[in-house]
């Protein structure tokens, strides 16, 4: 596979496009992929395209699409596009893709950018051989413990945007243990942050910080964006434990946020929380974009255990989101939820930008437990999503999954006022067993969240890209209305082993998602920059289409005759329903049935051969084509000269000329025309169609 996405703009003919592969011999096969051949070389096939519009909701609109072939350069192709609205643009794209990324140790994901030319993820690593650290800013492993959660060094790799080839990674660490949580790419620089055990962490001098604080501290790192060059890091903490789960990036800070157990983080003073609370406390800094400096901190927190695991920044407030255990968390009067409902409490709060003040906090959560993990602020409301336990989780009367749905935990999702005083709408979203969410997106049109299943039963992954759990524990992403009463849909992502998605991604073109696996047979990883699972547990990154819709098979009806296509299961009766997207991997049989006076002649494209049923098991968007022919192939047209008269009759009849000079036959069909003369004429002769003489 290669890349290669197109945007046709509107008014724009698809013709243009036009690639040349340089010595190649084309063909279009059977599935409708691509084959290249060169040579005495194996032929080298390249997925069928598909492409969309845009609708005005944000939803997609999948147009047919298949290869062209330049007829006059058996090196050149393009695309040939079905009907679709010439007043929008259309995006062209081949099959999504999975990837694993690892080496033979440990490797976890959990952060992700996406910039128009490049995918960036970033987490840990234990494996001494992670892929394509050559020339990266670290080329080499710096060490640290084999603990699954603070493990290794941290790393960070960029992939081309169909991930099928990674372009450049980098180990970041020092010899104990790092590891990278959060991540932010602008138009210059790739910013990471986390927490790092090494006294000799990478690119300190001259930083905020540049010495360590000791215990475990928050770490802050920019590199260039190809990967090779640490610009500038710095340690943040102090004596004791500080960990960094959240960061964001403008255009006149970096902000990060976390928790701390040392009394004296740096920066606090004049913050809007100077002073620790005790226990853990959530924290949140602000640096210059050199990370030369610290501009502001502030502690977040009660006497209890606070924890921030979210964080978004406007133009004019910091909101975070986490946990508390904490019954005094500061500012929460007059918000959404005063007063924390028992057990852990999730928690929202609102600063302003220069961190000196609490605007707003709020409670959110019921008598059992309940965290925040996941966030997003949008110009009409905050958005956030976790997990709970609570029976009585908040404001889901009305929502899209208004009940616990059972097992230890289900995911949340709830919509606050932007001043965090009322709870505009929450929902439960998950089966019977256990659920978590750890990622969110909120686009104009939707609300996307990701993360964990033990559920077989999550709702809404019927017609998902994987409608079924493989089994254990299963990556699973769903998107919502903006409202959060209903789920549009739902998708388990994952193989037999352990898989969690914690970090997403989501652009106009697709769905990136990132996490880890200990499965031997993640989906979509074939023709990825890393199709093989490399050992312990891989980081995966995949992309999805937007709706998180399964394959879309597209029947086509070609030919003079007519006839129907119908499906089992159903969904496509063509006649009038001519396609229909179903769940990877399921297997449809299409059945043509022709109409009177017409024949079933054959089919084509995916892998559909013959004039029987056909079962296509879809793991792509698929076309395939029925082609009737008419029973009635052949016209015959009977035409009178000369200057008498008379009259042509056929056996079998049609042809009475006289008036009626033309019929249509079956095809080979002997007929036999006789001519008789009218009174005073004589019958002088035929001429055409091999007749001759003045018999029958």
């Amino acid at each position: 596979n290669v890349e290669k996405l197109f945007t046709l703009a509107p008014g724009a003919d698809p013709n243009a496009i036009q690639l040349t592969v340089a010595g190649g011999n084309l063909a279009i096969n059977a599935s409708g992929s691509l084959e290249v051949s060169h040579a005495d070389q194996p032929i080298i096939s390249f997925t069928p395209p598909v492409a969309w519009q845009v609708n005005a909701d944000g939803s997609q609109q999948p147009v047919a699409v298949t290869y062209r072939l330049v007829a006059t350069s058996p090196d050149q192709y393009g695309f040939s596009l079905a009907s679709y609205d010439p007043q929008r643009p259309v995006f062209i794209d081949p099959l999504l893709q999975s990837t694993y990324l690892g080496g033979s140790g440990g490797d976890y994901i959990y952060a992700i950018a996406v910039t128009n030319d490049a995918v960036y993820v970033a987490g840990n690593t234990t494996s001494t051989d992670f892929p394509g650290t050559s020339a990266g800013a670290q080329p080499n492993y710096g060490g640290g413990s084999n603990d699954i959660f603070y493990a290794g060094d941290g790393m960070v790799a960029k992939l081309n945007l169909g991930l099928t080839s990674l372009l450049q990674s980098s180990y970041l660490g020092g010899t104990d243990s790092d590891r990278i949580s959060a991540m932010a790419v602008t138009s210059d620089a790739v910013y990471v942050a986390g927490l790092t055990f090494s006294t000799d962490f990478p690119g300190t001098s001259g930083g905020a910080q540049p010495n360590p604080g000791g215990g475990s501290d928050g770490m802050v790192a920019k590199l260039n964006l190809g990967l090779t060059s640490i610009l500038q890091s710095s340690y943040l903490g102090s004596y004791n434990w500080e960990q960094i789960y959240a960061m964001a990036v403008t255009s006149a800070a970096v902000y990060v946020a976390g928790w701390t157990d040392s009394t004296n983080f740096p920066g606090t003073s004049a913050g809007a929380q100077p002073i620790y609370g005790d226990r853990y406390d959530g924290m949140v800094a602000k640096l210059n974009l050199g990370l030369t400096s610290i501009l502001q901190s502030s502690y977040l927190g009660g006497t209890d255990d606070d924890y921030i695991r979210a964080m978004a920044v406007t133009s004019d407030a910091v909101y975070v989101a986490g946990w508390t255990d904490s019954t005094n968390f500061p500012g929460t009067s007059g918000g959404a939820q005063p007063n924390n409902s028992g057990g852990n409490d999730g928690i929202v709060a609102k600063l302003n930008l220069g961190l000196t003040s609490i605007l707003q906090s709020s409670y959110l959560g019921g008598t059992s437990g309940d965290s925040i993990w996941a966030m997003a602020v949008t110009s009409a409301a905050v958005y956030v999503a976790g997990y709970t336990d609570s029976t009585n989780f908040p404001g889901t009367s009305a929502g899209a999954q208004p009940n616990y749905g059972g097992g230890y935990e289900d995911g949340m999702v709830a919509k606050l006022n932007l001043g965090l005083t009322s709870i505009l709408q929450s929902s439960y979203l998950g089966g019977t067993g256990y659920d978590s969410i750890y990622a969110m997106v909120v686009t104009s049109a939707a609300v996307y969240v990701a993360g964990g299943t033990g559920s077989i039963d999550v709702p809404g992954t019927s017609g998902g890209a994987q409608p079924n759990s493989s089994g254990g524990y299963d990556g699973m992403v769903a998107t919502l209305n903006l409202g959060l009463t209903s789920v549009l849909q739902s998708s388990y992502l994952g193989g037999t082993g352990y898989d969690s998605i914690y970090a997403m991604v989501v652009t106009s073109a697709a769905v990136y998602v990132a996490g880890y696996t200990e499965s031997t047979g993640f989906p979509g990883t074939g023709g990825g920059a890393q199709p093989d699972y490399s050992g312990g547990q891989d980081g995966f990154v995949s992309m999805l289409s937007t709706d998180l819709a399964g394959p879309r098979l597209e029947v086509l009806k070609t030919g003079t005759g007519s006839g129907t296509v119908t499906s089992a299961p159903a969904g496509i009766d063509c006649g009038s329903d001519c396609s229909e997207t179903y769940g990877g991997g399921t297997a449809v049989t299409l059945t043509a049935t022709a109409a009177s006076g017409s024949i079933f002649s054959g089919w084509s494209g995916g892998s559909c051969t013959g004039t029987g049923s056909c079962t296509v098991t879809l793991a792509a968007n698929t076309t395939v084509t029925a082609n009737f022919i008419s029973m009635y192939g052949y016209t015959l047209t009977v035409n009178q000269t000369g200057t008498g008269s008379g009259a042509v009759t056929s056996a079998p009849t049609g042809i009475n000329c006289g008036s009626d000079c033309t019929e249509v036959y079956t095809n080979n069909t002997p007929i036999t025309l006789t001519a008789t003369a009218a009174s005073g004429s004589v019958f002088a002769g035929w001429s055409g169609g091999s007749c001759t003489g003045t018999g029958s």
